[in-house]
């Protein structure tokens, strides 16, 4: 009887593994991408861009509406506190506060993209990410969620020109 419960249990534990690394890429890649979306969301974090003689880190607020709205203020350091980047569908701006100028962004500057995983408002994501270029040794930019609130309550209007001067 106890082989008969052990042989069951081994078979079970092979079934198991089998289901669990049966993902093909793309299914893989797909769960992964569903952890980070949702309708929306507010997310705070760090950005530290490093390259061979210099180094420079970034706080920031963002707010989301997936996948056409998205609104980034800096909180920090205090050179480039209050600057903030918007998002509507194909459009970009920036706002430079100390210079009160807003920028708008050509998209053939968007074509740069942007991985340790944590629990953050009920979901396991990656909350580490490390950005290498292949042609450039020594340089990352290294990007790290302190929080996150998926389907955050954020209404479209927010997402507009003249909230990038009001938002804090």
């Amino acid at each position: 009887m106890k082989s008969f419960k052990y042989t069951l249990c081994i078979i079970l534990i092979l079934l198991l593994f089998q289901i669990a690394f049966s993902q093909d890429a793309k299914s893989i890649v797909q769960k992964s991408n569903e952890l980070l979306r949702s309708k929306s969301s507010y997310s705070e974090l760090t950005m530290e861009v490093i390259k061979k003689d210099w180094s420079r880190k970034f706080t920031m607020k963002v707010w989301a509406i997936e996948p056409d709205y998205t609104l980034v203020l800096i909180t920090a350091p205090a050179s480039d506190k209050g600057s903030v980047t918007l998002k509507r569908k194909t459009q970009v701006w920036n706002w430079i506060p100390n210079i009160r100028k807003e920028i708008k962004i050509p998209p053939s500057m968007m074509l740069q993209s942007w991985m340790g995983i944590k629990e953050m408002d009920g979901r396991t994501i990656p909350t580490h990410w490390e950005m290498i270029p292949e042609d450039k040794p020594g340089q990352k930019t290294v990007m790290d969620y302190l929080s996150i609130e998926f389907n955050a309550k954020i209404k479209e209007s927010f997402f507009s020109k003249q909230n990038m001067k009001r938002v804090r």
